[in-house]
């Protein structure tokens, strides 16, 4: 009965896991392919998209998308060219300005509703409440070739992180 017990338990922990429908590669975003240079990406996003004169890095260069849709909301997305030049992550940040986390949270429910229809169930997903009933829930969707998606919900932060293979 035990063993039983053990195996149906670690059915339920692994299901998760185990019904993430297959994805052989993430194309990109908006487009542009991941291992697009910069001039590339910059052409295909048209003028909306500003170079960074200021980044951290000066091996670095990323172009700047300001109010750009993703997933039925409007994100300021970043896109990364590493030391290569060539396009490895991007990330789009969705801010909801009310501070009603129950609002913010129909935000983000709508958004990972969108995504898992995309991309299907997550590789992982976790969900909290932080202090102050703060939400918090991440999901990660991973792909074949390397490259991955990570979403993310704080409070009212949404933010979504496209990685290139191998990053």
């Amino acid at each position: 009965m035990g063993r039983f017990l053990a195996l149906i338990l670690a059915g339920v922990i692994m299901a998760p896991a185990a019904l993430a429908a297959p994805r052989d590669k993430l194309d990109g975003v908006n487009g542009v392919p991941f291992g697009a240079t910069f001039e590339a990406a910059q052409k295909q996003l048209g003028p909306r998209a500003q170079a960074d004169t200021d980044p951290s890095d000066a091996k670095i260069r990323i172009l700047l998308v300001l109010r750009a849709d993703l997933f039925g909301e409007k994100v300021n997305f970043n896109y990364t060219f590493g030391d290569k030049g060539k396009l490895s992550e991007v990330y789009g940040i969705a801010s909801v300005p009310t501070g009603d986390f129950a609002v913010c949270s129909a935000h983000w429910t709508s958004m990972f509703g969108q995504m898992t229809a995309q991309y299907g169930t997550p590789d992982t997903s976790k969900k909290a409440t932080l202090p102050n009933q703060t939400p918090s829930e991440s999901a990660e969707f991973r792909f074949a070739d390397g490259s991955r998606i990570e979403a993310d919900l704080l409070g009212c932060l949404i933010q979504v992180t496209f990685y290139a293979p191998g990053r």
